[in-house]
């Protein structure tokens, strides 16, 4: 934001945004909270049958599939 106001770019927002993860976590192991949505994308990546598609499963955007 400062720099915003600096380069005289800022734009109010103009949505509450909403903050957090999508789905629960259920474990309070540290471990397995980090691990897990790496797994899971690598299911993903496996189901994907052309290499566009795992590629686009890897460094896409979120819900490019």
């Amino acid at each position: 934001m400062l720099w915003d106001h600096c380069f005289g770019t800022y734009e109010a927002e103009t949505e509450k945004p909403e903050f957090g993860i999508v789905t629960p976590i259920n474990t309070r192991n540290p471990i397995l909270i980090n691990t897990r949505p790496f797994a899971r994308m690598f299911g993903i990546f496996r189901q994907q049958r052309t290499m566009r598609r795992k590629w686009l499963s890897i460094f896409g955007a979120p819900g490019a599939l």
